[in-house]
Parts: structure tokens; C-alpha cells; sequence
């Protein structure tokens, strides 16, 4: 439940993030901030910082860029069986695309 509970607020996230490249695709510097906020609790779990990526599309002339956010995190077991069969960290990661 945990673990699902973390995928779904980093695809919230993501989407949060996208939306905010592409409002400001030049100078997303406030980025960490916004995808922390959405991530709440889970922003520790946060394993690199999110990045936008801000691509052109030539296939498609009525929606030609887009911003792409990437987010990854790591979720560590609490019990010690779920940990001993998952191996330990469990790599999670979410991105989000919006046209800008």
C-alpha cells in the first residue's frame, strides 16, 4: 500500500511539475519547490531532483513543444520481510508531459 500510495503521489507530482514548465518554459527555477509541495510527506523520498525538458515535436504542428518532467525516488521497506524479499530500495520513478 505504501508503495502504491508513493507512485501516485509522484505522478501527481510530475503532473504538477509538467504544468509549471510549461507556464514558464524558459525559467522553471521554482520546480523543487512545486514538485516538494505536491509530494508533501513523500519529498524525502525524492532520489535526484526533477527535471523539465522543454522538446519540439515537428510531427505535430498544432501542439509542437512540450515539457517533460522526470521524477525518481526510492522507497525503503519498514518491515524487515517485505525488505528481505524486495531487496532492499525499491526504485520508483514517474514523469508528466505538457503541451506548452
Amino acid at each position: 500500500g505504501r508503495v502504491y500510495s508513493l507512485q501516485i503521489a509522484l505522478v501527481n507530482a510530475a503532473r504538477e511539475g509538467a504544468r509549471y514548465c510549461a507556464l514558464y518554459p524558459s525559467a522553471p527555477t521554482n520546480l523543487s519547490t512545486r514538485v516538494s509541495e505536491e509530494l508533501g510527506t513523500y519529498a524525502s523520498a525524492l532520489s535526484a531532483a526533477p527535471t523539465c525538458t522543454v522538446s519540439f515535436d515537428p510531427t505535430n504542428p498544432a501542439n509542437p513543444r512540450f515539457a517533460v518532467v522526470s521524477l525518481a525516488a526510492s522507497f525503503v521497506p519498514v518491515t524487515p520481510l517485505v525488505g528481505s524479499i524486495a531487496g532492499g530500495p525499491l526504485a520508483i520513478s514517474a514523469s508528466a508531459t505538457m503541451p506548452v
